[in-house]
């Protein structure tokens, strides 16, 4: 199973590009390495990030062309894609390949074929999105994509409430296509603040900048050059201010704590901002001309209460980490799942489930149930031809049941159930999809429908996950139902 552990991730990195594509990527490879091997394909990349990937552990290589990548690929792997020439039908070329897919987006402007699409901008939802039935979504903050050292901060309550700006702290990411430290150094009022400017691995701006910086007499100016992320965090942990883009820099800074002036400078950052500027958790520059920003900085100087940084507790919980591993280990897991009918041999897995604390609290009849009753219950079901029994296996270890029941001539009740250690992977949509398309290829055509209680939210997120229509049944029960034919 040592292949079927592969994610391979294919972001460039440049001057022109910037390097948020492969910085959050190596963000979501730092929450998944004790799982997968990590594997990054490259255009181009600085060496100093191409290094750094290689001192966490990871490969990296760099591709001629892209068909270099796609040879590499055997179809058991798991392909990650952060970049914005990766359209639908390069996806479909991967999921035909058999690989899983997980695409991370910031503009929701195409069709997607992937199994998984990351969008961590708050306010996003899945009605913005077009995608196949199959295609899940993690979206908003829940699943920020932050590096370990932010994961680990949480320092909300050590931050005071009342503080007088002294230290200011400017990043405007890897390149700064627009040269905005430099302009915001420039902007700054007469005053004796220290400003410390960090500069990334592609910024391109050195004698802009240091003509700026022989300007500003008045103020103390320390500029640091691509920092590691642990450095980063230490510079934050001194500010008092910052100023930052909505791109990745922006969830760095609110997981510390800080009051922060943030806007936007390129298309790609416009979902981030409106998203955490609609839960108020900065102080808004808009698109940083010089008229917004000192508007911002004026306002955030002589802000003396903690509203912005409560506002921040309530948007990043350091757990996107957990998510990302469930959701991930649940692609890996989906992607050896067997399936089989159920013979006599199954007939104990099946009793262990179905006396399972948890799957006896959410059936209509919670009673635990007799192993006599349910061995007469496993042969009459399994000699009905109205029944079918489909049991899920990874290495021959059983990993849940679908069962369909035709109860009437037209419609077929679904009943399900996961093994406790399997939970929480998203593999509940996963065995009833499968165990339709099997249902579907023997019959032809079905009407199907599941009866829930309303408690179970669970079962409710598998079946509407799956695009089932959800009907009032009657108090404490929602009624999903589905047709489909071939």
């Amino acid at each position: 199973m040592e292949n079927d552990r592969k994610i391979c991730i294919r972001a460039d990195g440049s001057p022109e590009i910037g390097l948020g594509h492969v910085v959050r990527c190596m963000s979501l490879a730092h929450m998944l390495t004790d799982d997968f091997s990590i594997h990054f394909y490259v255009f181009e990349i600085p060496d100093s990030l191409k290094n750094e990937i290689n001192q966490n552990g990871w490969d990296v290589t760099v591709i001629e062309k892209e068909s270099d990548f796609l040879n590499e690929l055997t179809g058991n792997e798991i392909v990650v894609l952060d970049s914005y020439q990766f359209y639908s039908d390069y996806q479909k070329q991967l999921k035909d390949k058999g690989c899983k897919l997980v695409c991370i987006d910031d503009f929701h402007d195409q069709h997607f074929y992937a199994d998984l699409v990351i969008n961590h901008a708050p306010g996003v939802t899945k009605g913005h999105y077009d995608g196949e039935l199959y295609t899940k979504y993690l979206l908003g903050p829940d699943y920020s994509l932050l590096r370990p050292e932010f994961l680990e901060t949480k320092s909300y309550e050590n931050k005071k409430i009342s503080r007088d700006v002294k230290n200011i702290f400017v990043c405007f990411g890897g390149s700064d296509s627009k040269n905005l430290t430099a302009k915001v150094l420039s902007w700054l009022p007469l005053e004796n603040y220290t400003v410390t400017l960090v500069l990334g691995n592609a910024y391109p701006h050195r004698d802009e900048l240091n003509t700026v910086i022989e300007e500003r007499k008045d103020l103390e100016i320390v500029v640091k050059n691509s920092l590691s992320a642990k450095e980063m965090s230490n510079e934050l942990e001194q500010a008092d201010l910052a100023i930052v883009p909505a791109s990745g820099i922006l969830f760095e800074v609110i997981s510390t704590g800080l009051p922060v002036i943030s806007g936007y400078y390129t298309e790609n950052q416009q979902n981030v901002y409106s998203g955490f500027k609609a839960n108020n958790v900065f102080y808004d520059a808009k698109s940083f001309n010089e008229q917004d920003f000192l508007k911002a900085f004026s306002i955030a100087i002589k802000k003396k209460d903690d509203e912005i940084v409560e506002n921040q507790q309530n948007c990043v919980d350091g757990l996107s980490p957990k998510r990302f591993r469930s959701k991930f280990l649940g692609l890996l897991y989906s992607n050896i799942l067997q399936i089989r009918e159920a013979d006599i041999d199954d007939m104990e897995q099946y009793f262990k489930w179905a006396n399972d604390e948890s799957v006896r609290a959410n059936a209509f009849n919670t009673e635990d149930i007799p192993w006599n009753d349910h061995v007469t219950w496993f042969k009459k079901k399994l000699s009905n031809n109205h029944s079918r029994m489909y049991i899920f296996e990874i290495d021959d270890r059983g990993v849940g049941q679908v069962r369909f029941d035709k109860e009437n001539e037209e419609v077929w009740d679904i009943d399900y159930m996961l093994d406790e250690d399997f939970r929480g992977f998203g593999l509940g949509s996963e065995i009833i999809d499968r165990g339709l398309k099997k249902l579907i290829f023997e019959e032809k055509r079905v009407k199907v429908q599941a009866l829930v209680k309303t408690d179970n939210i669970p079962s409710e997120k598998v079946f509407e996950d799956l695009n089932f229509k959800k009907h009032n049944f009657k108090e404490g029960t929602i009624k999903f139902t589905y047709e489909e034919k071939i």
